[in-house]
């Protein structure tokens, strides 16, 4: 082994892998079916029970990722940003609402063409006089465009939300970055709550009302597990936390219909 070269690099193997770039001692001999096919096996299992156990302690045990990445415990988990970024494609593609909240678009117009656009999470009560709702091909069409626009700044929220836990909990947790890995981790399992209630083809207002306390309990379960506040203390940072979490949705689904409606006129 001592005498062999690594065919990627090229400094003498003295072991199973190499010492320099970490590439196998086996890759770089004549390519087989059967070396083919062991490295499909590998890469899949590999890859996919990694995502497989990472969904599941991300969704079933609150807190439990940002805390073994904290400890610096992570070779047996996806990264919190690659976990985020899955959660959020996964999102995308398979729910037709804005952000974790899952905000629909409603739009009227009146007479002249101005045009009433409420963002939320079913219809609106009430309308102004004398508007009429337009097709739903353009109700569509509008709704995707928010959509595109709301893309790109629904990852403004992870660092805002990271401002919000860490000016909480500055003196138990003094790091920036980890608050933002807390924060990639909650998202993360929001939008995954999100694409769930949105494939049990629930009602808008019952899956809305679901999420909310849903993603409530994810949150208050966090902060009971990472900082261990007594139960009276950690329910109201919780509160607080939601607040701040309801504000900022709202915020960026506002200003995703804001900038299509700017580009409209």
């Amino acid at each position: 082994m001592s005498s062999q070269a690594c065919r990627n690099c090229g400094v003498t193997l003295t072991g199973a892998f190499c010492a320099s770039c970490g590439q196998s001692a086996h890759d770089g001999h004549d390519t087989t079916l059967g070396h083919l096919f062991h490295e499909l096996t590998h890469e899949v299992l590999h890859v996919d029970g990694k995502i497989g156990r990472t969904l599941l302690a991300l969704v079933a045990t609150p807190g439990r990722l940002t805390a073994e990445y904290w400890a610096g415990r992570r070779a047996g988990w996806i990264r919190p940003f690659r976990v985020f970024l899955i959660a959020v494609a996964i999102h995308f593609l398979t729910v037709p609402g804005i952000g974790p909240m899952n905000f629909d678009v409603y739009v009227r117009t009146d007479a002249s063409g101005t045009r009433d656009v409420f963002i939320g999470t079913s219809a609106p009560l009430a309308t102004r006089a004398g508007t009429t709702a337009v097709t739903e091909d353009d109700r569509h069409r509008y709704l995707e465009r928010i959509r595109k626009a709301h893309a790109p700044v629904r990852y403004a929220a992870v660092p805002l939300f990271a401002v919000a836990t860490w000016a909480l909990f500055r003196r138990r947790q003094a790091f920036f970055a980890n608050h933002v890995v807390l924060a990639a981790h909650f998202y993360s399992a929001w939008y995954t709550l999100s694409v769930l209630l949105a494939l049990a083809h629930l009602p808008g207002r019952a899956a809305a009302t679901i999420g909310l306390l849903g993603s409530g309990a994810y949150l208050f379960a966090t902060v009971r597990r990472l900082f261990g506040q007594r139960l009276a203390w950690a329910l109201v940072s919780s509160l607080c936390l939601y607040a701040v979490m309801l504000v900022l949705e709202l915020l960026l689904a506002f200003a995703a219909g804001w900038w299509v409606g700017r580009a409209a006129v």
